[in-house]
C-alpha cells in the first residue's frame, strides 16, 4: 500500500475534487493547495485536512504522478493472504530484502560487490538459505520504486507457475514426484533431494516395465527435482523435517538493533488488565477491570494510540489499538475541550515490536501489516527487556494515574490492606477515558522522561519537522486493511453473513457473471452495517453494504449474535421481523438484570452494550441513538400488533432499581506527577 503525508507535491482529493498540495507556510500549519481543475489557490489549516481525512472528504491519490486514471474511482488490491501461503510467505520475503537493504544506503547498483555483501548480511539476519542474485534484487527495487514502494509490485506470482497452472510432466510422474518428496524428503529422517530423486529413478522405471515400449514415462534430472524443493514452502519444509518448533523458532528470529533515529520507526506495543475496579455510567454498578492496549513510539516515547474494553487482548484489541495510533486525534478538541496540548502524534509505524503472545502471531495481523508496508519484529520470549520502553509505560500509567482512583485493586493482595476495590469502585468507563487522555497529552507527554531527558511532546515535533508521518490514501483503505477475511456463497440475492445479507449493484452484477460461487470476503466485527467482497477476475475488493442499515447501522458483531438468540427463527433461517424488535427491547431489560447480579455477568453486559472504548470513539452517540430508535420501532410494533408470538417474557424487577439507587459521592480525582510526586486535580 501506497503511504502518504502532507507535503508539497502530493496530489490529494477533497469531496472528490482533485488538489495538489503547492506550498506550506507558517512551520506547516497553513498549506496552500492548487486546484487540478482551474488553477486556483486555496488555504487549508493542517488541523482541516487531518479531520478531513478522519471523515473520509479528504483522500490522498493512489496512483502514480502523472498516471491519467489518477483521480479514477478504484478498487480495493487483493490483500496479500488471496496469494495464497507460498505466495504471501515469497513476498515478504522480497520486501525484507528491499526494505533493510534500502536502510544499509546499498542503492549503488553500479558496485556489485557492495549489493552482493548487502544481500548475504540481509540473508543472514533473515535465516534465508538461498538468497536471491544482484540483478534479481535490483528488479524487484525497480519495480517497488516506480510503484511509490507499493507492497503489490512485488507480489509473488508463485501460484501461476508450472506452465499456466498444468504440469509440464505426465500426471503419473507428477504423482510420483509428489510422493518420494513425501516419504522421503519431508520427513523427521531427513532424506536429502538426491535420495528422492533415485527413489523416483526406480519407481517410474517399474513403472514403464508395465508400458508400452514405444509410450515410457520420462524421467527427471535432479536439477528439476532440486527446483520442486525450492518451490516448496520453507516453514512447511523445517516443520516436516524438524519439527514445528523449530520451524516456529527460525521463521521469528529476532533481528535488528534497540537504536532508532527517527519517530515511526520503531512502536512497540503491549497490553495488561488495569489494576482497577469501573463502574457503569448508569446504574453504578461495578463492571470489572478492563484491559489496556497500548503502542509507543520508541524514539520520542509519545503514546501513539490505545485500546481499551472487556473483551480481553484478543486480535480485535491490537487491530484497534493499531487503527486509533494510526488515525489523527482531530475528535479529542470537540470531546475533550479541558485538554490543552492536544494530541498530535498520529502516522504509520515502519516497524512494530511485539511478545509472542497468540493475539500478536495470527495471520489478520500479519496481513494487515504486510498491506499498511509495517514490519513485525517478534521479541523473544520471556525478555520484557527487549521492549523496556512499553513496559515502563505501562509502570508509570498504573503508579501514577489508575492507583490514584477509587476502585484500584493495586499490584498484589498484600498491597489492598482493607481496601474493597469492588466496593470502593467510584469511576465510570466514560470518565476513565477522560482521564487517560487529559493525563496522556496535559502530563505524560508535558513532563521530561528520565529516558531521553526531554518532553516526549518536544521530541515528537522536533521528529515531525524531520519527517512528515505518514497516512494511508484514505480512511477506508485502512478499515479495508484492518479487516478480518473469511468465505460465503454468492447467492442471486447476495451475500447472507452473521444471519445478515449483504448485497448492492456490484454484487449483483457479480453474480450474473459467476453464478453460484465461493466469494472472498472482509469483515469488520465492530460493524457489521458493511462488508468487502472480492472479484474472482480481477481479485480486487470492493465495499457491499448490509441490506437493512436500520438495524446494522453502528451494531458491533456481539451485539447481533446476542438478540439473535432471542429472536424467532422461521424454517428458511430468516429472522421474524416483529421477534427481531421484541428482541431489541429485551436486550436493554436484559441488560439492566445483568448489571444488578454477578461481577461476570456485568461484564458481560458491558460487552453487549458495546463498551470498548475504540467502538465508542469511532462511533459517538451509537449506543443513545440506537435505544430511541428502538422506542420508537417498539411502540409502532405494540400499536400494530397488541400481542406478539414469541414475545420474550420480561425478568422480574431488580430489588433495586437505578433509579432507586442513590449514587454515593464521588471523591475528588487526582492523578500524580510521573517523578516529583505532585498531585494533579483532574
Amino acid at each position: 500500500m501506497l503511504s502518504h503525508s502532507f507535503r508539497p507535491g502530493e496530489e490529494l482529493t477533497i469531496n472528490e475534487v482533485p488538489f495538489v498540495i503547492a506550498n506550506s507556510v507558517d512551520d506547516g500549519e497553513f498549506l496552500q493547495l492548487r486546484s487540478k481543475g482551474n488553477g486556483k489557490l486555496v488555504n487549508k489549516t493542517r488541523d482541516e485536512l487531518l479531520k478531513g481525512f478522519n471523515n473520509g472528504t479528504v483522500c490522498f491519490c493512489d496512483a502514480v504522478p502523472g498516471d491519467p486514471a489518477l483521480h479514477a474511482k478504484v478498487r480495493f488490491a487483493p490483500p496479500l493472504d488471496s496469494l495464497g501461503e507460498a505466495g504471501r510467505r515469497e513476498t515478504l520475503r522480497r520486501r525484507k530484502y528491499l526494505t533493510k537493504i534500502s536502510d544499509r544506503g546499498a542503492l549503488d547498483w553500479g558496485r556489485s560487490g557492495r549489493i552482493e555483501k548487502a544481500i548475504k548480511v540481509v540473508a543472514k539476519a533473515i535465516g534465508d538459505d538461498h538468497p536471491p542474485s544482484r540483478s534479481t534484487v535490483h528488479r524487484w527495487y525497480r519495480e517497488w520504486v516506480q510503484r511509490r514502494r507499493n507492497v503489490q509490485a512485488i507480489a509473488s506470482r508463485i501460484d501461476r507457475r508450472g506452465g499456466g497452472g498444468r504440469g509440464r510432466l505426465p500426471e503419473p510422474v507428477e504423482d510420483e514426484i509428489r510422493k518420494v518428496l513425501d516419504e522421503i524428503f519431508l520427513t523427521e529422517n531427513r532424506g536429502s533431494a538426491k535420495d528422492a530423486w533415485l527413489e523416483l529413478e526406480r519407481q517410474i522405471k517399474a513403472l514403464n516395465l508395465q508400458r508400452s515400449p514405444d509410450d515410457p514415462l520420462p524421467i527427471p534430472s535432479l536439477r528439476s527435482l532440486q527446483r520442486r524443493v525450492n518451490m516448496l514452502d520453507a516453514y512447511e519444509v523445517v516443520a516436516r523435517r524438524e519439527g514445528r518448533k523449530a520451524a516456529k523458532r527460525r521463521f521469528r528470529k529476532v533481528i535488528g538493533t534497540l537504536k532508532v533515529e527517527r519517530i515511526l520507526e520503531r512502536v512497540e506495543m503491549d497490553h495488561t488488565p488495569l489494576n482497577l475496579f469501573v463502574i457503569d455510567d448508569e446504574s453504578l454498578l461495578p463492571l470489572g477491570r478492563p484491559y489496556l492496549t497500548v503502542a509507543l513510539d520508541k524514539k520520542s516515547r509519545a503514546l501513539l494510540g490505545y485500546w481499551m474494553g472487556f473483551t480481553g487482548h484478543g486480535a480485535d484489541a491490537v487491530l484497534g489499538c493499531l487503527n486509533h495510533a494510526i488515525r489523527p486525534k482531530t475528535y479529542l478538541k470537540e470531546k475533550f475541550p479541558h485538554i490543552k496540548l492536544g494530541w498530535p502524534c498520529y502516522g504509520l509505524p515502519n516497524m512494530l515490536a511485539l511478545d509472542n503472545g497468540m493475539e500478536f502471531v495470527g495471520e489478520d495481523l500479519t496481513n494487515a501489516c504486510a498491506g499498511l508496508g509495517i514490519d513485525i519484529l517478534y521479541m523473544p520470549a520471556r525478555k520484557p527487556e527487549w521492549k523496556g520502553s512499553v513496559e515502563r509505560f505501562l509502570r508509570t500509567f498504573n503508579h501514577a494515574l489508575i492507583h490514584q482512583i477509587p476502585g484500584t485493586t493495586f499490584e498484589s493482595i498484600a498491597a489492598r490492606g482493607d481496601y474493597d476495590p469492588i466496593k470502593d469502585a467510584f469511576i465510570t468507563l466514560t470518565d476513565l477515558e477522560r482521564l487517560i487522555e487529559t493525563w496522556i497529552c496535559d502530563v505524560y507527554h508535558n513532563e521530561v522522561h528520565r529516558g531521553i531527558n526531554a518532553r516526549p511532546i518536544d521530541v515528537w515535533n522536533r521528529g515531525v519537522e524531520a519527517e512528515e508521518p505518514a497516512l494511508p490514501s484514505d480512511i477506508n483503505r485502512l478499515e479495508f486493511e484492518l479487516a478480518e477475511s473469511d468465505e460465503r456463497t454468492l447467492w442471486h440475492y447476495g451475500v447472507e453473513m452473521f444471519g445478515q445479507r449483504y448485497n448492492n449493484r456490484d454484487l449483483a452484477e457479480l453474480f450474473a457473471v459467476y453464478g453460484k460461487i465461493k466469494a472472498n470476503l472482509r469483515f469488520h466485527r465492530a460493524d457489521i452495517s458493511r462488508i468487502w467482497v472480492e472479484d474472482p477476475g480481477t481479485k480486487e475488493y470492493f465495499e457491499v453494504p448490509n441490506v437493512d442499515q436500520e438495524y446494522s447501522s453502528g451494531l458491533s458483531l456481539e451485539q447481533h449474535t446476542f438478540i439473535q438468540r432471542r429472536a424467532k427463527v422461521d424454517a428458511k433461517g430468516r429472522v421474524d421481523r416483529d421477534a427481531l424488535l421484541n428482541a431489541k427491547a429485551y436486550i436493554r431489560t436484559e441488560i439492566q438484570r445483568l448489571m444488578a447480579s454477578t461481577l461476570r455477568d456485568r461484564q458481560r453486559a458491558a460487552r453487549l452494550e458495546g463498551k470498548n472504548i475504540g467502538k465508542l470513539r469511532k462511533k459517538p452517540g451509537v449506543l443513545e441513538k440506537y435505544a430511541k430508535s428502538q422506542d420508537a420501532a417498539m411502540k409502532a410494533a405494540k400499536a400494530a400488533q397488541p400481542k406478539v408470538t414469541g414475545q420474550p417474557s420480561q425478568p422480574p424487577a431488580s430489588p433495586a432499581s437505578p433509579a432507586a439507587t442513590k449514587a454515593p459521592k464521588r471523591p475528588p480525582l487526582k492523578f500524580a506527577s510521573r517523578d516529583s510526586g505532585k498531585a494533579f486535580p483532574a
